[in-house]
């Protein structure tokens, strides 16, 4: 693999990271016809920062996109927030070992995220809780949803996770649709609308994956 660069540029109190990956596969070089950002992929950075549904410093990312069966890299614009413990939920949690309660609140915490996100006015299309079988509690909740951001449908992806939680919001590359998920709301309950976590791991919705809204699938 060959080499990657990576920069950052401050822009109005948030961070800017771009990522330049030049790849050679098979002796061929692959994704050296890079297709860049234009004027409309910033404009949907900045948007993606003001439509941002929690609060928290935000890191703005131009992602390099390589198609799965096509020569190219592009920059899909994203927006992500970390969230710590703290902003996560208000039960009384040990800040410096918030895993020391026994069970960890992450089933707790994802639920407060999952409402923070609705009432921003997020379409959920997928909830996922994991539950590990030997220690028995859930250690993982993972959300995916839509936004409708100024003039095209953002992509939402968040979590919550033994070290913290967080929400990413991805903006369609300039030559995509502007709402190219294709993905049908949430209908019926979760494993968040218990009132006990699960005993094992759940999911409603279609199973994107672990990176959903990172790549442009290739023609």
């Amino acid at each position: 693999m060959g080499p990657t660069t990576r920069w950052q540029v401050r822009r109005g109190g948030a961070t800017v990271t771009a990522a330049a990956v030049a790849l050679t596969l098979t002796g061929c070089a692959f994704g050296t016809d890079k297709i860049g950002p234009d004027e409309t992929d910033e404009a949907r950075l900045a948007a993606l920062e003001s439509a941002m549904p929690v609060d928290g410093d935000v890191d703005l990312e131009l992602r390099d996109l390589r198609g799965s069966s096509v020569a190219y890299v592009a920059e899909r614009p994203s927006a992500r927030v970390e969230l710590p413990w703290d902003d996560l939920t208000d039960e009384q949690v040990d800040l410096d070992d918030p895993l020391a309660d026994d069970p960890p609140p992450i089933f707790d915490a994802g639920v407060a995220l999952r409402d923070r996100l609705v009432d921003a006015g997020v379409t959920l299309v997928t909830v996922t809780c994991e539950v590990d079988a030997r220690q028995g509690h859930v250690t993982a909740v993972k959300l995916a949803g839509t936004l409708p951001v100024d003039v095209f449908t953002a992509a939402v992806s968040a979590g919550v996770v033994e070290r913290g939680g967080g929400v990413t919001l991805h903006a369609p590359f300039h030559t995509e649709p502007t709402d190219p998920w294709e993905l049908e709301p949430l209908t019926g309950e979760t494993c968040l609308d218990s009132t006990a976590p699960p005993a094992s791991t759940t999911t409603t919705g279609p199973d994107l994956g672990p990176d959903p809204f990172g790549s442009i699938p290739g023609s």
